[in-house]
């Protein structure tokens, strides 16, 4: 008989359909069980070399969400490292270590081999010691290649993040094709460099925050790859800022446009002041010279005036009635010394007169025409620019392309799946076919399921934290689970710190929506999902929301609704959400929304529609802070749950 499967969906359990030869169409159950390297799951890299480089790399990229094997061949330090110990000193390292380890995503061992089929890119970062002439020995690093060259199977990338001199990646593809060659197989690689500037002391901060990574790369597939792989590290974060800026000495939040208009507004200023002082002074000089040519027509005159006058004082008084001219004029001429009484030193101050004049109606028409401040501050930029810039030395991508974009997004299976959350930080994801089929929740003693959604796989949950902190995941690479089984621990599997309990979990598939965090003084910060999406596969943001006071609740918020909030005094408050101004920053302190006395706290928010209140219009606030009514009796009974 002859089958022929005509239906099939990717992602766990699944019903197909298939059809016989004979026409007739039979159900079958079967498992899709995916390929190993499946794009946006977890990107997998091998580091050769435990070093000071080589562990701090492989630590970073592990925390960053990648899986990561250390290779090394001295067996006594591998043992202690997957037993905890640590050979080298850095600050926060072991903590790393350690953490990742127990998350399952840094990986330890002597021999290349067993992990080199599972690896899309091989870090060398072992050690170049010098030669006897001084220059570095690569025999380490030539060793890798050999073993590299004798054992892919696969497109694989070996990138030398050794200190090695120039010319070494021809060296090293030479190596790697001689191997290939014996074998008689042609497997496609690339050799790619990516230079490490890292700091002692330093150096955790210098790989998770760094300010330029450098990658040298021969062929577009090997830049792609490396793009991918670096799309993990914070350069591609994008940060909201709150500018809190001084304007006439008054603080003002700002943004960007804001900035722009009260700078250029500025500089318009600027530009003017320093107008009217040049026109100030160009003004007061022709004046004084207008003075002096009046002397020049009588220069035996002044001489004389001056030669007569019995007294100093007199002076100045006499030259203003013998020429006309004014006391500054008069003064001007005064001073002069006797050397410079003759015609030549005249003519030349003098003949300043028409260019004074010219310069003062151009000074007048900038004042009087507000595009030529607009173009003088125009020409100043581009002349700063032409000073000092120099052009990027990185190109800013916008957007994927299109073809890796689809790609990506076509590579994580799509499927209907409903996810349970227990208090105790135990998750599950099951398909519909399970779930139909199952019984009782299996749950730790003293557990329940405080969270149960019906989502999708191709979305990603936020896990918020009493440490101010969250963790996302994407659902894809979380396995299914069975009503049987106890679930996942979402704080040993995402490398939460000690201590660090999760106070909320979030599905969400675009961000749409906001977090609505109600602190202990009667604040709310309403912040929009989206401040928590990043472009790259970030497991960790820190700041998830504001520390400088404890928390009372937080839940999401889907859309714009009206809330009812109860207090410990017995109150209650009916409030719009609209109501609450929106903040960008994660970690603002929010709006004042109740108004509470000492030792009052919030104790309970819920949406106002799942109350039946007999007079709700008694309850609902028109303006922000209120101190809500006291709750009547008949509206006691009702049961506000908390989200």
């Amino acid at each position: 008989m002859q089958v022929r499967k005509i239906e099939r969906r990717r992602g766990g359990l699944r019903t197909a359909l298939f059809r016989t030869a004979a026409g007739i169409f039979r159900k079958k159950d079967y498992i899709y069980i995916p390929k190993e390297k499946t794009p946006g799951i977890m990107m997998k890299i091998a580091i050769v070399g435990t070093g000071y480089v080589g562990l701090v790399s492989g630590a970073c990229f592990a925390e960053m969400g990648l899986d990561i094997t250390c290779v090394d061949i001295d067996a006594e330090k591998i043992e202690g490292l997957n037993a905890g110990v640590i050979p080298i000193y850095e600050p926060g390292l072991e903590e790393l270590v350690r953490r990742n380890v127990e998350a399952g995503r840094l990986h330890f061992t002597t021999d290349l081999t067993e992990c080199l089929p599972h690896v899309e890119v091989v870090f060398s970062a072992v050690g170049t010691p010098p030669d006897e002439d001084g220059s570095a020995d690569l025999k380490y690093v030539l060793d890798v290649a050999r073993t590299f060259g004798r054992h892919i199977r696969k497109y694989t990338v070996l990138v030398t993040k050794s200190t090695v001199p120039v010319g070494t990646a021809q060296k090293v593809r030479a190596v790697i094709e001689e191997e290939l060659e014996k074998r008689g197989c042609k497997v496609p690689f690339d050799v790619a460099s990516n230079p490490e500037f890292l700091k002692e002391g330093a150096a955790i901060k210098d790989f998770m925050s760094p300010d330029r990574v450098v990658v040298g790369v021969d062929s577009e597939r090997a830049r792609k790859l490396m793009a991918k792989l670096y799309k993990t590290t914070p350069l591609e974060d994008s940060f909201s800022c709150n500018f809190n800026v001084l304007v006439s000495g008054q603080p003002r939040v700002m943004g960007v446009r804001e900035i722009l208009k009260e700078w250029t507004a500025f500089r318009v200023e600027c530009v003017r002041r320093r107008t009217y002082y040049d026109l100030h002074g160009k003004e007061k000089r022709l004046h004084l010279l207008q003075g002096l040519a009046a002397i020049l027509l009588d220069i035996d005159k002044a001489i004389h005036i001056i030669r007569t006058t019995e007294e100093e004082t007199e002076v100045v008084p006499n030259l203003m009635i013998g020429f006309g001219i004014d006391e500054v004029q008069a003064d001007y001429v005064a001073e002069i010394k006797l050397r410079h009484l003759n015609r030549e030193y005249i003519l030349k101050r003098t003949g300043e007169i028409e260019q004074l004049e010219k310069d003062i109606a151009d000074l007048n028409d900038v004042l009087a025409k507000p595009a030529r401040i607009r173009r003088i501050i125009i020409n100043e930029l581009n002349d700063v620019a032409k000073k000092y810039g120099k052009p990027r030395c990185s190109e800013i991508l916008y957007d994927l392309p299109e073809e890796d974009a689809a790609a990506e997004e076509e590579a994580v299976p799509d499927y209907p799946v409903t996810v349970f959350f227990t208090r105790e930080g135990y998750f599950k994801k099951i398909p519909p076919q399970s779930l139909r089929t199952a019984g009782a929740h299996k749950l730790k003693e003293g557990d329940e399921i405080i969270q149960q959604l019906e989502t999708r796989n191709n979305v990603e949950a936020l896990f918020f934290t009493d440490k101010q902190q969250v963790y996302k995941v994407r659902l894809a690479e979380l396995e299914d689970g069975k009503v049987a089984q106890m679930g996942i621990f979402i704080p040993g599997r995402l490398g939460m710190d000690e201590g660090e309990n999760v106070l909320s979990m979030v599905i969400t598939g675009d961000y749409s929506g906001f977090m609505l965090f109600f602190f202990a003084s009667g604040k709310c910060a309403k912040i929009p999902l989206s401040s928590y999406a990043t472009k790259q596969n970030r497991r960790k943001l820190l700041k998830a929301y504001c520390d400088k006071e404890p928390l009372a609740k937080l839940f999401f918020l889907p859309e714009e609704t009206e809330l009812a909030i109860r207090t410990s005094a017995s109150r209650m408050l009916l409030v719009g959400t609209a109501q609450i101004a929106a903040k960008t920053t994660r970690d603002s302190q929010g709006v004042a929304v109740v108004t509470l006395k000492k030792n009052q706290t919030i104790a309970s928010v819920v949406p106002a529609d799942t109350l039946e209140l007999a007079n709700p219009h008694r309850y609902r606030v028109r303006s922000l802070p209120a101190t809500g009514a006291l709750i009547r009796a008949e509206d006691e009974g009702e049961q506000m749950s908390l989200l």
